[in-house]
């Protein structure tokens, strides 16, 4: 098992990136990353990429749609461009990071996201590029024959189709998060690590208190971590915080490298 690579979601400081996209990734490279997880990339890829090339940073990870369709409230890019983009980045794992809840009632609604991801994976293949899934907590909350939706999930994909694991989300999805990860086994390449002092309503998707630093809540994460027997990416993560973001992400990323991970 090789050491897993500390990261670090983009979207925990998407306010500051607007306002100033290199003095942001200064402060990332400052606390000790070398890699990072990106969003919104697809439009822009040069751009990012020469920022992370002039601060240090490689993005091996990045989320962009796949799975959904495009409809008035969500506009899905064309795959070819989204997987230009990554490309472009460097990215090696291509994560959807959402479909919407309504899509995880049936058994036939979850096998048409899987038939999506499979199709992508086959798609990006020849790009050089992995799929994966991200998590929130419906996936879990939500059930089919009392199976949690993202197990049904994972018994129609492909094995080659990767899982991130929001430990946050799953564990407010109600899920033994070590008993996921384990169950997912060697196709969790990446994890989020968050944590939080409560569990977020995962069919509003709503984040009820300020997240904390990882290991300072009530998500079991060294437990999850130790069953990521084959991961390779542990991204830390904020969807809301209260105080300086950057002072949450440091301390984030100590648990994680007092732990071994670089």
């Amino acid at each position: 098992m090789s050491t897993p690579t500390i990261s670090v979601q983009l979207y925990s400081v998407h306010e500051q990136l607007t306002n100033d996209l290199d003095a942001t990734l200064e402060r990332l490279r400052t606390i000790g990353f070398t890699t990072v997880e990106a969003f919104d990339f697809v439009q822009r890829p040069a751009e990012f990429a020469a920022a992370f090339q002039r601060h240090g940073l490689r993005a091996a990870t990045g989320h962009a749609m796949l799975a959904a369709e495009s409809n008035e409230q969500l506009v899905v890019l064309p795959w070819e461009q989204t997987f230009e983009a990554a490309r472009t980045l460097g990215i090696e794992y291509l994560i959807d990071p959402f479909v919407h809840p309504e899509a995880w009632t049936s058994r036939e609604s979850i096998a048409k996201t899987a038939d999506r991801l499979n199709a992508a994976a086959e798609a990006a293949a020849p790009f050089g590029l992995k799929v994966g899934y991200h998590n929130h907590g419906h996936e879990l909350t939500l059930k089919v024959d009392d199976r949690p939706g993202l197990l049904v999930l994972a018994d129609l994909l492909d094995p080659a189709v990767a899982f991130e694991v929001d430990l946050y989300w799953a564990h407010s999805g109600g899920a033994d998060v070590a008993a996921l990860v384990s169950e997912l086994g060697s196709r969790v390449k990446a994890v989020h690590v968050k944590d939080g002092v409560s569990r977020a309503d995962t069919l509003a998707l709503q984040v009820p208190d300020g997240q904390t630093p990882a290991g300072e809540g009530i998500v079991p994460l060294d437990a999850a971590l130790d069953a990521a027997a084959d991961l390779e990416y542990a991204v830390i993560e904020f969807d809301k915080v209260d105080g300086d973001i950057f002072a949450a992400v440091k301390r984030s990323f100590d648990y994680l490298a007092e732990r071994g991970l670089q």
